[in-house]
This record gives C-alpha cells, sequence and structure tokens, in this order.
C-alpha cells in the first residue's frame, strides 16, 4: 500500500467486497448507466471500457485508496491502485485524451503537467491533484494561479518517486 505515514486523510476503497456486492453486470443494466452510455455516445474505445472496465489494465477488484498529503505550503490529493496489465494500462491513457504524451522518469512513467498527472509504474498507478497552497486557499487550475514556487510538475514528480519508493515502515 502506497500511503505516506504523514497522510492528511484517508479513504479505503474495498474493491473486491463492492464487486462481490454488484456485478458490473448489474450496473450496467441500470437506469442511470443506459443513460450516461446514451447520452454520451462513447466511441469505441470508451464503449470497450465501458463494458469491461478490466481492459483498462486496472486490477479493478484490488484495493484502491484516495489520500491527502501535504508537502511544505501546499497540499495535494492522491488516488492509486493496483496496475493488472502495464501494457494494457499505457494503451488506455493514451487513449483517454486525443495528444496524450507519455514521458518517463526512473521507474516511472506520467502525463500530465502543472496541476494534475497520472503517474505510474508496472504494478501501481496514482493520480496527483494540487489541492492548494494551505496559507492562502486554492492555487492551480482551481484559481488560475500555478503558483510561484518550483514548477508543479517537478515537484509532484518528486513526492511520486517518494511515494513509490515508501518502504513498509514508513
Amino acid at each position: 500500500v502506497l500511503i505516506p505515514e504523514d497522510a492528511g486523510m484517508v479513504v479505503h476503497i474495498n474493491a473486491a467486497s463492492l464487486t462481490s456486492k454488484l456485478s458490473w453486470d448489474e450496473i450496467k443494466q441500470s437506469y442511470w448507466f443506459q443513460m450516461v452510455n446514451e447520452k454520451s455516445k462513447p466511441d469505441d474505445f470508451e464503449r470497450k471500457l465501458l463494458d469491461n472496465p478490466e481492459t483498462s489494465g486496472i486490477d479493478t477488484k484490488a484495493d484502491m485508496y484516495l489520500f491527502m498529503k501535504n508537502d511544505g505550503k501546499r497540499s495535494y490529493m492522491f488516488f492509486t491502485g493496483k496496475i493488472k496489465d502495464a501494457a494494457a494500462f499505457e494503451t488506455t491513457v493514451k487513449n483517454m485524451k486525443e495528444g496524450t504524451q507519455v514521458k518517463k522518469e526512473g521507474g516511472m512513467n506520467y502525463t500530465g503537467e502543472n496541476d494534475n498527472m497520472l503517474t505510474w509504474t508496472n504494478e501501481k498507478f496514482m493520480v496527483i491533484a494540487d489541492a492548494g497552497d494551505l496559507q492562502g486557499g486554492l492555487t492551480g487550475r482551481y484559481s488560475g494561479n500555478t503558483g510561484d514556487e518550483k514548477s508543479s510538475t517537478e515537484k509532484m514528480l518528486t513526492i511520486a518517486e517518494s511515494i513509490y519508493d515508501l518502504k513498509s515502515d514508513k
């Protein structure tokens, strides 16, 4: 589990328990799912994901976590989970938005910049969002201010690397 000991808030999502209570086939039969599916007109790739989320490469039965961490004056939100198929996950990332560029930093892949990014290794993924300035409110895309300290992209990559490198006692 990639949750630092100084996380300010943690939400645990027990995906195995959730999927044992309500199958994806049952969700697909729901009125709201069908309504969203009809109104959004998904393309072939999106339809494939909606039909079977496991094609995303994410381990949909593994635990997932949402947590918040402060780093100096800034606060960041994280969503993390396990990857079942790294190649399928990277294909999903590249197909989610036209023009997505995947970059590498050490043993970590990433896309996005400034106030939000997606990072991953072969086993785990982390979505990171700049949640604001602890001393003066929201920043980044929420306020139109990208901050005046070290680039948010650089800062978030440093934090992501430190979380991927966490030891079990931390």
